[in-house]
């Protein structure tokens, strides 16, 4: 697994998380909207943000903003960009 985030840029990129070309590709914005992340798997990227995080995310739930179901989940909006096979 890889994983760049350069803080020095206003923009966050965090990928490529090793895909199978199974996982879905994701935008995923944090609540303050000053990041931006692009998402191959979105299972690992919780997990790796939830290491970091007092109060954790849930991966269903996310995954239910980036289909549209919720408009955002902990103030993190995602948009489902792409599918695997």
């Amino acid at each position: 697994m890889t994983t760049i985030l350069n803080p020095k840029i206003k923009s966050g990129y965090v990928g490529v998380y090793s895909n199978n070309g199974l996982d879905k590709t994701w935008i995923v914005n944090d609540p303050t909207g000053r990041r931006t992340f692009f998402v191959t798997n979105l299972s690992k990227f919780v997990d790796s943000i939830n290491k970091r995080r007092k109060n954790k995310l849930d991966k269903s739930h996310l995954a239910k903003v980036g289909r549209g179901i919720r408009t955002h989940h902990k103030g993190w909006t995602a948009s489902l960009v792409g599918g695997g096979n």
